[in-house]
């Protein structure tokens, strides 16, 4: 914990030193990485549980892609600065992703169909941000010689 940043208590030089010698062994940024909090079902289209497992299927791989998007996105950034925002950036949309697909399933709130409409929202979300995250990659490399495959 830094104490008197913006507090107007000084850290001295004896502090100052500590915390620069902290930020430097700081372990490296990473991307982050989609975890869901289910147990993946099996898919069986012949019933709602079976069909919820289906869906699940379908949300993890496109969590998957995500994942991947993100950590080529990561990779261009140019400072540490950069990737912290992208990785601030993916946390609200995971908990909106997480909020907007609990109201969607709140229709059938009760019901066997509202695991299955959060999941369906979900993924239909993850689509929507893959779209966005390949626009953020063209802006990135725009005017670049060698453009990167995106996944």
């Amino acid at each position: 914990m830094v104490v008197g940043v913006g507090a107007g208590v000084s850290l001295g030089p004896v502090g100052a030193s500590a915390v620069a010698s902290a930020a430097k062994k700081a372990p490296p940024m990473k991307p982050p990485v989609i975890t869901e909090s289910f147990t993946l079902l099996p898919c069986n289209k012949g019933s709602t549980i079976g069909t919820e497992g289906c869906e699940e299927h379908q949300l993890v791989t496109a969590d998957k892609r995500i994942d991947r998007e993100v950590s080529v996105l990561f990779a261009l950034l140019h400072d540490d600065a950069a990737r912290s925002r992208l990785v601030r950036a993916e946390t609200a949309w995971f908990a909106y992703r997480q909020a907007e697909s609990a109201s969607q399933a709140d229709i059938y709130e009760g019901g066997s169909e509202s695991a299955v409409v959060a999941v369906l929202c979900a993924t239909n979300d993850d689509k929507a941000r893959s779209t966005d995250l390949y626009g953020f990659f063209q802006g990135l490399e725009l005017g670049r010689s060698h453009v990167r495959a995106f996944p």
